[in-house]
């Protein structure tokens, strides 16, 4: 990582056209934008639907809209519609009174529709319609193995990795050696780290008969038993916990191979006079679910999982603070909330061991955390706002007795879903966009909760699950290739993928040949793929820059593949394909394919 971790800036949700009878939502340029020379066009399926109506903007202007009495709408020149047959129909009032709009791609009716030309309904290509997400969930699973630290591994996958770090250290001289490189960088940062764990062992645990169908679940466990054996080493002391290792100045000062490290780094702490809650209420989290994952097969590791988030829990609830006011250095990744975290850890607690004193918990921080820290206003899932995975797993955990959680969680879907809430930007190829710096890894996070809700009301509400199943199926077509460029944002996937990713490890020679800024300044391709890296992706035009100094775009992060990998362990064991998913109208917004 090279420079401090941003949230998402807010952008303009833009009007889209809808009918009286049906409403399909997609983002344009916002509103007090100038148009595009070039409007796009309202696509229609063959043979032409009889599709006759009222058409009105979104949000409703009752005042602008456009009878349609044909049953084929061809374009829109910024004054009225034209149908098939050439004849038009305009407006009752052609600017509409919240400024300069653009009209939607909207496909109506049944049947092959031609290629769209403008923002929001994606591309169509020959691209295949099914991805092998099998194949990207190992791509996935293989990138956490090459961000290890520590001693080398049994059965290392990853051939130009080896032992690193072995000298980091507590204060007492005990090793501090494991634990995850955060991104193209080697820090090792364990509040982004525990949310990754926590949302891995989520999704072993929500899918993982699909782990299994796709030979993935022993990768997995090998993963999450890794950064679980470095969080018990951190918790050296009943009030102590190591937040992180590594100079921030240091590291991003070198570019060298993870072997290749200095023989000393600093390490920094929590404890009870430098407090921090968000950091110990993540790491508590991910302890109890990756106790879960181990608990059928070694209930001894599982235990010992379970006594240390409970620890850790207790510590970051009797000493409240932000762990970014405590380690100097944290400002690589700032926390603004804790009480989000703490109702994360409560609520794995209270799954893991049924302990009611702990859904207590969970759902007083929960209303804290809205009370005190505006949770709920914000609308990204991420390593700083833990809220909406409290929300989902509440409502796996209180439901249908208390639907307050689950309509939060419909909230947060629908926000990305239908590009609304003003966080959430649709791309002309179909992305659901939010941010300048590492916008893929918000999109699949918001793509878990979609799968993992969607798989929890599938029997109950088909029509529901399938529109946020669909919705994530397209955001994951939209990754592996189908996009604008037609290339892949998981490195080492098909034959169009980043190749001057932003890591040091993958852009240097094997040790012991020197690596420095000399290879970083190289505008050859890295000597190494790091398989399964999702980097950060694209502008909000779909533009995207392979280049090593791009590190908002071409960087990739532990937290960028955690909700990734669960959404593509889900699609990998379901049985629905995209094609599908538009043909019987599940998709809102999204690729064309």
């Amino acid at each position: 990582m090279s420079e401090c971790r941003r949230k998402p800036g807010r952008h303009m949700v833009v009007a889209v056209l809808c009918s009286c009878s049906w409403i399909l939502k997609a983002s344009s340029a916002p509103a007090e934008a100038p148009a595009p020379a070039e409007l796009p066009v309202v696509q229609y399926r063959s043979p032409p639907p009889a599709h006759a109506g009222r058409y009105y903007f979104d949000p409703v202007d009752p005042a602008f809209f456009a009878n349609i009495t044909k049953p084929v709408i061809t374009n829109y020149n910024a004054t009225h519609f034209i149908e098939a047959n050439s004849s038009s129909i305009n407006p009752t009032k052609v600017t509409p009174s919240n400024g300069t709009f653009v009209l939607n791609n909207t496909v109506v009716g049944d049947g092959p529709a031609p290629a769209p030309t403008g923002s929001g309904a994606g591309v169509e290509s020959s691209l295949p319609d099914v991805y092998d997400f099998a194949m990207a969930l190992n791509y996935s699973l293989l990138f956490y193995e090459a961000q290890r630290s520590g001693p080398d591994w049994p059965n290392n996958r990853i051939d130009w990795r080896s032992a690193s770090a072995l000298d980091d250290q507590n204060p007492d001289g005990g090793s501090l050696t494991g634990g995850w490189y955060d991104a193209g960088d080697h820090l090792i940062l364990n509040f982004p780290a525990a949310f990754s764990a926590t949302v891995l062992a989520y999704g072993l645990i929500e899918f993982g008969d699909a782990y299994a169908a796709a030979g993935q679940t022993d990768y997995a466990m090998s993963n999450l038993r890794w950064v679980a054996d470095y969080f018990v080493k951190c918790h050296y002391s009943d009030v102590l916990f190591a937040g992180q290792v590594g100079d921030v100045g240091t590291d991003h000062g070198t570019w060298s191979q993870a072997e290749a490290l200095p023989t000393y780094r600093p390490s920094f702490f929590i404890s009870p006079s430098a407090p921090g809650s968000d950091l110990l209420g993540e790491t508590a989290a991910a302890l109890a679910a990756i106790s879960m994952v181990f608990e059928s097969t070694d209930a001894n590791y599982a235990a010992t999982l379970e006594a240390h988030a409970r620890d850790v829990y207790a510590l970051g609830t009797a000493f409240e603070g932000k762990y970014s006011n405590s380690i100097s250095q944290a400002y690589v990744y700032p926390s603004s909330n804790f009480l989000d975290d703490l109702a994360f850890g409560a609520a794995w607690l209270f799954r893991k061991t049924g302990e009611e004193h702990f859904l207590d918990d969970a759902e007083n921080y929960w209303r804290r955390n809205r009370n005190e820290e505006g949770g709920g206003g914000y609308l990204a899932f991420s390593w700083d706002t833990a809220v909406w995975g409290v929300d989902m797993m509440l409502t796996q955990l209180t439901s249908p007795n208390n639907q307050v959680y689950q309509n939060e969680v419909i909230r947060f879907l629908e926000s990305w879903v239908t590009g609304s809430g003003g966080l959430v930007y649709y791309t002309p190829g179909g992305l659901a966009w939010a941010s300048e710096w590492g916008t893929l890894r918000y999109t699949f996070n918001a793509a878990f909760i979609a799968v993992v809700f969607a798989q929890s009301i599938e029997s109950s509400n088909l029509v529901q699950s399938r529109r946020y199943s669909c919705w994530a199926r397209g955001q994951a077509h939209y990754l592996l290739g189908s996009n604008p460029k037609q290339y892949s944002y998981m490195v080492g996937y098909g034959d169009a993928f980043p190749r001057q990713t932003h890591h040091r490890g993958s852009s240097c020679p094997n040790v012991p040949t020197v690596c420095n800024y000399d290879n970083f300044n190289l505008q050859s391709d890295n000597p190494h793929i790091i398989y399964g890296a999702m980097v950060g992706g694209p502008d909000r035009n779909d533009a995207y820059t392979d280049s090593r100094s791009n590190y908002q775009q071409a960087e990739p992060a532990v937290d960028y593949n955690a909700g990734l990998t669960g959404v593509l362990a889900y699609l990998a064991g379901t049985g629905d394909t995209y094609a599908s998913c538009r043909q019987r109208g599940d998709v809102v917004n999204g690729p064309r394919t």
